[in-house]
Parts: structure tokens; sequence; C-alpha cells
């Protein structure tokens, strides 16, 4: 890769990737491994929602300490970005049936406007500004 690649980790690629979701996690740990070797090439962003979204959820399943352990790394190896009153209002302005999703993409527009939105969920996405993919998609487009 020659120039950096920034990409946009939506709450369900972190959930796989912490929680070790069995037919999803192999595809977000490679994304994960690849920007751990790769740091000068690929950078891991996502939000303050996704972040809220992944504790909520890993919560009910992991014991304390390990989720402890789990945002620590997650804080160290993925940037968050800003999500202002303007951002949400641009979101809401863009008229999405999940005003989540509008709100994350409005979020990665406004950081990087050639950010790529990782998702399991791209048909949520469909009127996405930005490219969208999914993490298996991505592994065999990019990283393969």
């Amino acid at each position: 890769m020659s120039s950096m690649i920034y990409l946009f980790l939506d709450s369900d690629v972190l959930i796989d990737f912490y929680a070790e979701r069995d037919d999803f996690s192999a595809y977000a740990r490679k994304i994960f491994e690849h920007a751990e070797l790769h740091k000068r090439d690929m950078r891991l962003i996502t939000t303050p929602v996704a972040i809220s979204n992944v504790h909520y959820l890993l919560k009910k399943y992991l014991e304390k300490e390990l989720l402890s352990r789990c945002f620590d790394h997650l804080i160290s190896n993925v940037l968050v970005i800003p999500m202002s009153g303007e951002i949400v209002q641009q979101a809401f302005e863009l008229g999405w049936s999940d005003f989540e999703d509008a709100m994350q993409h409005q979020a990665c527009v406004d950081y990087k406007k050639d950010a790529i939105i990782i998702t399991r969920n791209v048909k949520d996405y469909k009127k996405s500004l930005l490219k969208v993919m999914s993490p298996k998609t991505f592994v065999r487009d990019y990283l393969n």
C-alpha cells in the first residue's frame, strides 16, 4: 500500500473481533493484524457510538477483567474520531432510516473523505459517500 488507508470499523466488526464470533472473527482478526504490522499504511478508526455499542454488548458476555483488557487493546489500536453536534445535525439531515449509521458515516466523512467503512451490514450504508465493504471482501480485495 502506497498511501495511508483509513478503515472505519463498525460496531459489528469490533464485536466480532473481541467476542471471537465464530463465523466472522477471522476476517476482523486479519484486519487488526495487518493494521498492527503496517502502521504506516493503515489506520483503524471508529466513533464513540461504536465504542458504546461494543461496551454494552461485551459487558454481557465477558468478565470484568477481560472486558478491561479488550478496551485497553481497543483504545490502543483504534483511533476514536470526533463526533460533534454539527456532525449529528448533518447526519440527521441525511434522512437515513438508521440514524446511528448516519452519524457514524458523517463522522467518517468529516474526518477522512476517503475512509473505507468496514461493516457486515453493507446494505445499511447504501447511501454512503464512502466506499463500504464487508470484512471478508476487504480481506479478499486488499490483503490477499
